[in-house]
């Protein structure tokens, strides 16, 4: 195994070290209805399941529910856990308001509801709920004492910034932006909302996203003045207008007398850009100190431009400072020449901000090679000499196809780095550009299937190039776990690619592979006394129809590799790669623990969207035959292909 991966300690692929629980969420809920006293019900689900616990989240509302009022800390973490695993879902709120109001915490109560209130989707029966919720608070926050206030509750409020920082981790741009409109839709005219939305926008450094956001403002009749002013002000200056961007911040400033710290920090930033400095200086001695990475940033900038002694090992993460003062120099670099940026560095360094200044330079290299200006990144790292900078250099190695040098610099890095094996990283969703509308023929269908594998197959090796994944991690490792213990659930239009594949194969290989599909669906039906489904996408329960505990090895692995490698499905190409909700990483622990050793300045990690293939595997089986079904590979093969589309047909025309 190359010295790169040993150094990580990988010693398995994790994949039979999960916890099984052997029963799905709609059989541990109706379990626990059956039975008829409520410690019992609660202590089945306790046995089971807690905040701990992914899933199942029918059942820990249940659990929740029934243990409000005699434990409300555990009542309270499992609506937490809820609420974290899925921030859309209104009807977490809402039962973290019925347990705040068991316990009279009216205004706890009330912050959740106005979170169920934006992401309800205009449920009328979940609107009449929160209303009925919404009534027993106004009348009780009148006349009862609010215990909100008490140790337990003070820190239990539900705020939006929070929720709208949580859809960003999880969910791709497109979502976030659709949720982010939609708070700002439900409550127009609260600036917090104003402000958590830009925070989160400016993070994705689209100027195009910023410019929606700008738009929005302009065209919103009967939004304040202030408001209008503040972030539109704040939005010229992400979209380098600086002039526009003083005129309005100046603005606002001379009519609002207090908590200016904001648009005087902006203020501050458009004049150290224009090199302003005597406006920068004078502006920024106004701001109220603060403690934020964005404000010590250019409180750093500020002090090696003026020559005032500071001491970086006093503030906070020197990796957070260290990224927004990159972001204000690419600023200024973008105007200005690029020795400007390495003047700011040398003062930086000047005023003993050692390892601040080596991480900025660590951020800038990054920043410039994901630009392809890497002859800038490399002037960068020339310099540097924080670990990141073996990283960084492995990075361009890599894509100058040197890859002795590149693997000598990934040990060195790796030898000196320690990572937390255990960190969950924040998946960066990378949509597959798939057409809209199908065709309706069959050979164009497959084209575009052909097309989406090639497209899947440049992205994931740009990832591994970025990252440092090893292309031949399974090898390597000599692992196939995931052809043995996870084979994957694949469309129609897969199984129809793999079949034709299959056809031009000797006709020994093709009874072994309906031979060992037999075997396995034969073994399904004894233990669970049916036979092996097919689902249809929208009802897919994938622990229900084919329990976990239930593992085979797909039929077409043979002497420890694909033998059908060259028309494997989508996830088989995927895995180690991808995510198809944005929350779950779909590969063992080879691939995992490289996803999180691959950089120590961002949590962030870009991995390819399955859910975009997903969807366009629906509307080809929709086009193909009439339905989107889905069901593990081997009972795609234990008939002939016109038999089981009959079998498909019939189980889903008889439903109709």
């Amino acid at each position: 195994m190359k010295e790169s991966l040993q150094l990580l300690q990988i010693h398995s692929s994790g994949l039979a070290d999960r916890k099984i629980i052997n029963k799905t969420d709609e059989d541990i809920y109706n379990e626990a209805l059956k039975l008829k006293e409520c410690c019992d019900k609660v202590s089945y689900l306790r046995d089971l399941i807690s905040e701990k616990v992914t899933g199942f989240q029918k059942s820990k509302r249940l659990l929740a529910t029934l243990t409000k009022k005699c434990d409300k800390e555990f009542a309270c973490k499992l609506a937490q856990s809820l609420c974290y695993e899925s921030p859309l879902n209104s009807k977490n709120y809402i039962l973290f308001a019925e347990i705040a109001i068991e316990h009279k915490a009216w205004e706890t109560a009330k912050s959740a509801l106005e979170a169920a209130i934006w992401l309800c989707n205009n449920d009328i029966s979940e609107i009449r709920h929160i209303k009925h919720l919404s009534d027993v608070i106004k009348s009780n926050l009148i006349i009862g004492k609010d215990t909100a206030t008490s140790h337990f509750w003070n820190d239990k409020q539900i705020e939006k910034s929070w929720v709208m920082e949580r859809i960003s981790q999880l969910y791709n741009k497109g979502t976030v932006k659709e949720y982010a409109f939609s708070l700002l839709e439900t409550y127009s005219n609260s600036q917090a909302n104003y402000d958590a939305v830009f925070n989160i926008f400016i993070k994705y450094e689209d100027k195009h996203l910023n410019l929606e956001y700008l738009n929005y403002l302009t065209n919103k009749s009967n939004l304040s003045k202030k408001i209008k002013e503040l972030y539109s002000g704040l939005l010229f200056y992400e979209l380098d207008e600086y002039d526009k961007s003083i005129d309005l911040l100046k603005s606002y400033i001379s009519s609002n007398t207090k908590n200016n710290s904001i648009p005087l920090f902006y203020l501050a930033l458009n004049y150290l850009v224009i090199n302003d400095l005597e406006n920068h200086n004078q502006t920024f001695n106004k701001i109220i100190p603060g403690y934020t990475p964005e404000f010590t940033a250019l409180y750093f900038i500020n002090c090696a431009l003026n020559k005032i002694p500071i001491n970086e090992n006093l503030f906070g993460s020197k990796k957070n400072v260290s990224y927004e003062i990159s972001r204000i120099i690419r600023k200024l670099s973008n105007i200005k020449a690029t020795d400007f940026a390495f003047d700011i560095l040398y003062k930086l360094q000047s005023n003993a901000c050692n390892e601040t200044t080596e991480l900025t330079k660590a951020h800038l290299a990054e920043y410039y090679i994901k630009q392809e200006n890497i002859e800038l990144a490399k002037k960068f790292i020339e310099t540097c000499t924080h670990n990141e900078a073996h990283r960084l250099k492995a990075w361009i190695l890599r894509i100058e196809n040197n890859t002795d040098g590149a693997e000598d610099e990934l040990v060195t890095y790796r030898k000196n780095q320690s990572f937390n094996s255990n960190e969950t990283p924040k998946l960066e969703l990378i949509n597959l550009q798939l057409p809209y509308n199908i065709p309706n023929n069959k050979s164009d269908i497959t084209r575009l299937l052909e097309n989406a594998y090639a497209e899947a197959k440049e992205v994931i090796k740009n990832l591994d190039v970025e990252y440092g994944i090893n292309s031949s991690t399974c090898i390597e490792a000599k692992c196939q776990d995931c052809c043995k213990k996870s084979v994957p659930y694949i469309s129609y239009i897969e199984y129809l690619y793999l079949k034709e594949w299959l056809d031009k194969q000797d006709k020994e290989f093709q009874n072994k592979i309906k031979n060992e599909s037999n075997k396995i669906a034969t073994r399904y039906t004894e233990k669970y006394k049916k036979a092996p489904p097919f689902i249809k996408v929208e009802d897919i329960n994938n622990d229900k129809s084919y329990p976990p505990d239930f593992i085979f090895e797909c039929p077409f692995l043979g002497e420890n590799k694909c033998n059908a490698y060259e028309a494997r499905p989508f996830m088989c190409r995927a895995y180690g790669s991808g995510s198809i909700d944005g929350r779950s990483f779909k590969g063992c622990n080879y691939f995992f623990t490289q996803l999180i050793a691959s950089s120590a300045l961002s949590n962030t990690r870009k991995v390819l969207n399955i859910g975009s293939f997903n969807e366009f595997a629906k509307k080809a089986d929709l086009s193909l035959i009439g339905e989107s079904v889905i069901a593990p590979i081997p009972f795609w093969f234990t008939e002939e292909h016109d038999k089981i589309v009959a079998r498909i047909k019939k189980m889903f025309y008889a439903a109709k």
